[in-house]
Formats: structure tokens, C-alpha cells, sequence
């Protein structure tokens, strides 16, 4: 963007973002029951942050 700074610019979008993001988890009708982790999900879990 022309005339505005990168910084400015990155705090802007991520202000935003994060505005938009908030009110998520408060309009959620997911179940309240969280199934426990088992060795197969932690070990998606971990392929997925070496790939990442």
C-alpha cells in the first residue's frame, strides 16, 4: 500500500483478524465433549508440525 507503512499495515490486518476471530468460540454449538488424545492423533500432530 502506497504511503503507509509496512508495520502499520501488518498491526491494521492482524487488528482486524483478530476482531473478526473473537466472537468465534462464543457462537460455537460444537459438543462440550472433548475426546481424548490417542497415540495416532498426537503422532498426526507431530508429522504435521515437521511438515509445516
Amino acid at each position: 500500500m502506497k504511503g503507509m507503512s509496512n508495520q502499520i499495515f501488518i498491526v491494521c490486518s492482524y487488528g482486524i483478524a483478530a476482531l473478526r476471530l473473537l466472537p468465534a468460540p462464543f457462537f460455537s454449538f460444537r459438543s462440550r465433549i472433548v475426546s481424548p488424545l490417542s497415540i495416532s492423533i498426537i503422532c498426526k500432530i507431530g508429522l504435521l508440525g515437521l511438515i509445516g
